[in-house]
């Protein structure tokens, strides 16, 4: 995304808050024990999962820019 910026109007991305992430991570049961982030994950919204699939160059962005 950072090297297609101009690509990705703001609003195709967000960044989750601390309370998000920690209830992500609950949901999904993720170690907390080896590393961690150091700035909260930016996650994209539909049409920006849409976008970054058009972008990335692999069979699996092919497959979810078709669905």
């Amino acid at each position: 995304m950072r090297r297609n910026a101009d690509r990705f109007p703001p609003d195709f991305s967000f960044v989750l808050t601390r309370q998000e992430v920690t209830n992500l991570k609950s949901q999904i049961a993720t170690s907390s024990l080896h590393g961690g982030r150091r700035s909260l994950p930016r996650v994209f919204t539909e049409h920006g999962a849409l976008m970054a699939a058009n972008v990335l160059n692999s069979k699996r962005a092919v497959e979810m820019s078709v669905k």
